[in-house]
């Protein structure tokens, strides 16, 4: 009969060996309580008051990230125009499982020094190996230079065309330009 039924406590010493093997299999928090018939409040109730089981917890929850990491890695990858990560799908997962914010403040310093696009991009991919930024992150940050880049060359092109016309509306010829 489960303890569930009873006055006895659910809480096994065994649980302490069993949680890190399941979290390395990707298993969750969620399912541990529902397969020993506890409520999440009674497992927080007890990494409170247990503090090794909160430390075999910590443990657990690094081994169900290796987990997910190993996960993205080996599987999603999309063979579309070669082999390439599947970011939204991998970062939506991490998001999920670790519950990380959707959205959160980021200051990176030599982003802002940066001075060309090449600098910046440089600096976010510093960020990225240093931990400041996710993949997800730095993809978005990223299409932005991208962005600002365009805008940049296609305002610079209009310039140019718009010298060129005033030029050849005033009788100027195609040898008088100078190479810019």
């Amino acid at each position: 009969m489960s303890s569930k039924w009873t006055n006895e406590s659910p809480y096994k010493e065994s649980m302490k060996a069993e949680l890190p093997v399941r979290f390395a299999k990707g298993e969750t928090m969620e399912e541990f309580c529902a397969d020993h018939d506890i409520s999440e409040q009674t497992f927080w109730r007890w990494c409170e008051s247990k503090p090794d089981f909160a430390a075999v917890y910590e443990v657990a929850k690094s081994k169900a990230k290796a987990y997910y990491l190993k996960l993205g890695r080996e599987y999603m990858i999309e063979e579309h125009e070669g082999a390439r990560l599947n970011l939204g799908l991998y970062n939506r997962t991490m998001n999920t499982r670790f519950n990380l914010p959707q959205q959160r403040r980021i200051k990176i310093a030599q982003l802002a020094e940066a001075k060309s696009a090449n600098d910046k991009l440089d600096a976010i991919l510093k960020a990225v190996e240093k931990g400041e930024l996710t993949s997800m992150e730095a993809t978005q940050m990223s299409r932005l230079i991208e962005t600002v880049v365009k805008v940049q060359e296609h305002t610079e092109f209009e310039d140019r065309l718009k010298a060129v016309e005033a030029a050849s509306d005033s009788g100027v010829g195609d040898t008088e330009f100078k190479e810019v």
